[in-house]
């Protein structure tokens, strides 16, 4: 059996490789082109050179045009909607085990693996459960691939720990070979507001900051600039601190408040993907709103439509609109959908 292994160059995807090709398995390195970078041309030399020195073949697949319509577009017009998406879970569905999977098996691969740290089952509510390091656990951003995809993937990494691939590689005299860390291949840099400001996307109109009551406390540098929860840089001197609890697109309008105020009773998503069917789900579920975050324990409301609520059983801080909500059941993961907002 022929297995492409998604390469970024770091220790994760290279292990994984290892893993796989000391197996017995054949394997072949897929590296994917998402967008120009100043780094492009000294990272593909790397791999070049790890391809040569450990004996595997290695596909470079350009899918920039691919990746701007369908990751850098619709994040790009999420957040002159006001929202605040999450681009990688748009691009593990879409692209590293969307479009790539569907490449790895046009040239031959019968599975496609990568570093990911999360787990497969084949019993269970869900094909997809957790890593065993939930430091570095990712199946929040793999909740969007549709179910049938995970009958093609493999990810040899999910039953062990960071250290232990670290000391493996380390072990095996390979660092020279690899970046220390595997690095999430984004194209937004630290600040997103940098990027947008290089799409030529306005950050918005100065408008009025307000408390929930109406009161004028300020004024805002542009609607884009803020995200739901978000604490410093309001540049307001308050007798407490101040969170961002909406953005009120229409009248352009930023509300702040305490922080007991940004308290929600529940959230509301749409766009679900389904990893168990619903009617299959336990009373009782965990829901994760945002990637460093506990779940917290959940009870699902109901279906209107395309909208699914879900009602908080702990204390939860409102939502943001635009981001990924992931649906968990002990270390299965149910589905996932993107946040329209809280109640």
């Amino acid at each position: 059996m022929q297995v492409g292994v998604l390469l970024s160059g770091g220790i994760d995807s290279l292990y994984s490789l290892l893993l796989l090709k000391e197996a017995g398995y054949k394997v072949m390195g897929i590296h994917g082109l998402f967008f120009d970078s100043p780094q492009e041309k000294k990272q593909l030399d790397h791999l070049r050179t790890l391809a040569k020195q450990m004996d595997f073949s290695l596909q470079i697949l350009n899918l920039k045009k691919e990746f701007e319509t369908k990751v850098i577009q619709p994040f790009i017009q999420s957040f002159k909607q006001g929202l605040t998406p999450n681009p990688c879970s748009l691009c593990n569905p879409s692209i590293k085990f969307g479009l790539l999977l569907e490449k790895a098996r046009a040239l031959g691969c019968t599975k496609l693996a990568s570093g990911h740290y999360v787990n497969l089952q084949e019993k269970g509510l869900s094909p997809l459960s957790r890593g065993k390091d939930r430091t570095k656990d990712q199946s929040y951003f793999l909740a969007l691939v549709p179910r049938k995809n995970f009958n093609y993937l493999i990810f040899p990494l999910g039953r062990l720990e960071k250290k232990q691939v670290y000391a493996e590689i380390k072990k095996r005299e390979l660092l020279i070979l690899t970046a220390q860390e595997s690095n999430e291949i984004c194209f937004v840099p630290a600040d997103y507001r940098q990027f947008l400001t290089s799409r030529n996307i306005s950050l918005g109109e100065p408008g009025p900051i307000k408390l929930l009551d109406g009161t004028l406390l300020g004024t805002h540098k542009g609607l884009l600039n803020y995200t739901i929860g978000q604490r410093r840089g309001l540049g307001i001197a308050y007798k407490v601190p101040l969170y961002v609890l909406d953005k009120d697109k229409a009248s352009n309008t930023l509300f702040v408040g305490p922080k007991e105020e940004l308290q929600a009773q529940g959230v509301i998503a749409s766009k679900f993907n389904f990893l168990c069917p619903l009617e299959k789900w336990p009373q009782e579920i965990w829901v994760q709103i945002r990637y460093r975050q506990k779940p917290k324990r959940t009870r699902f409301l109901k279906q209107e439509g395309s909208y699914f609520y879900f009602e908080f059983l702990e204390p939860e801080e409102r939502p943001s609109p635009g981001q990924t909500l992931v649906v968990y059941f002990q270390e299965e993961v149910l589905g996932g959908g993107i946040i329209q907002g809280g109640f």
